[in-house]
């Protein structure tokens, strides 16, 4: 274990947390955009179904980008959390091996 493996994980740790808060960042923008267009389309009168059906169509009509938007967003979010996680686990594997070999050759 030399200290390039150690800053290596280290750097690979802080970029996939960097990159997990960019992803819920995003998502959080997609979801609030999401919400200003369900507002602007009951607003704007858009909806006008006779029953639930078509109002739920409509919507769906009217912001379907929208809502893939956030989709998309949500599995982005997703991969980085997985990408995050890893590298925990990476940064505490070689915590572990740091100890033991300090430990063997005491």
């Amino acid at each position: 274990m030399d200290e390039n493996t150690i800053t290596m994980a280290f750097n690979i740790y802080r970029s996939e947390r960097q990159n997990l808060f960019q992803a819920n960042d995003e998502l959080i923008e997609a979801k609030k955009d999401l919400k200003r267009k369900e507002y602007k389309v009951y607003v704007d009168g858009l909806i006008d179904g006779k029953n639930e059906n078509d109002r739920k169509m409509q919507y769906i009509t009217h912001t379907e980008k929208d809502i893939q938007l956030v989709e998309t967003k949500e599995r982005d979010y997703l991969r980085a959390q997985m990408e995050f996680d890893l590298a925990s686990y990476e940064v505490s594997r070689v915590k572990l091996l740091v100890a033991f070999l300090d430990l063997k050759n005491e």
